[in-house]
């Protein structure tokens, strides 16, 4: 196979929870997937590894939220109560659970001749590190949009797809 140039790609990516676009991102848009295993051992090979045994998949995107609306504060913080005035309260007791509050996330590529997609059927947002609050950097959201089992999607298929540009 000869290698071609036409095949690598970049471009600035939109990200959708729902069918809400959550608008300017920072420092562009992270998409992390892949498979977790164990080693599998036994006395007949050693310390060699017999083989690897799939135990779970994982599917994120991680991208900076610029906009400060009230839509992307309730879905930055799942675990919070909305209140009026683009509010949002903290301090539920322990137990709640985060599918409670999940939603699709769509990245597309806002070029127009480049296909490449990911979907998270499934997905609940968590902020990661801090919120900047000072006249030196914008205040931005480090946000991780985590992908849940959709139990109603087949075997192989609950936490979403990548669709690549061919």
């Amino acid at each position: 196979m000869a290698a071609d140039l036409d095949k690598v790609k970049s471009s600035a990516m939109e990200v959708k929870w729902g069918d809400t676009t959550i608008g300017h991102t920072q420092e562009g848009t992270r998409i992390e997937a892949g498979h977790l295993t164990r080693e599998r051992r036994v006395d007949a090979y050693g310390e060699t590894i017999a083989d690897l045994v799939h135990v779970g998949d994982y599917l994120r995107v991680r991208c900076r939220v610029g906009e400060e609306t009230y839509a992307n504060l309730q879905m930055i913080f799942p675990f919070s109560l909305p209140g009026a005035s683009a509010t949002v309260y903290f301090g539920y007791s322990p137990g709640r659970l985060g599918s409670a509050k999940a939603s699709t996330i769509s990245v597309s590529s806002l070029v127009a001749s480049d296909d490449f997609a990911v979907y998270l059927y499934k997905a609940v947002a968590r902020l990661e590190g801090e919120i900047p609050a000072h006249v030196g950097e914008d205040r931005y959201y480090e946000v991780v949009f985590e992908a849940l089992p959709d139990e109603s999607k087949g075997e192989g298929k609950k936490l979403g797809r990548i669709v690549g540009d061919v």
